[in-house]
């Protein structure tokens, strides 16, 4: 869902929607927000993405920020 998307709805808080990224899409010449809407996923993967949420937004954060070895961190690494 793209961030304009998200300011027109009416209640964006009956809503699992976390940001992704800023992107310049087909047809734009400006990159727009790009968000993700957890409510239309299966379960477990649902659960499993709102359990996980700060530990996902840190890693958004560090990465816009510039810090590209962020995956590299061990609370990044998922054991197998």
């Amino acid at each position: 869902m793209s961030g304009d998307v998200l300011q027109r709805l009416s209640q964006p808080e009956k809503y699992h929607i976390r940001f992704l990224d800023r992107a310049i899409v087909k047809g734009r010449q400006e990159a727009i927000t790009v968000c993700e809407v957890l409510d239309v996923e299966a379960e477990p993967v649902r659960s499993l993405k709102i359990q996980t949420w700060s530990i996902f937004e840190e890693g958004v954060e560090q990465y816009c920020q510039g810090n590209r070895e962020i995956w590299l961190m061990p609370k990044f690494v998922l054991n197998k």
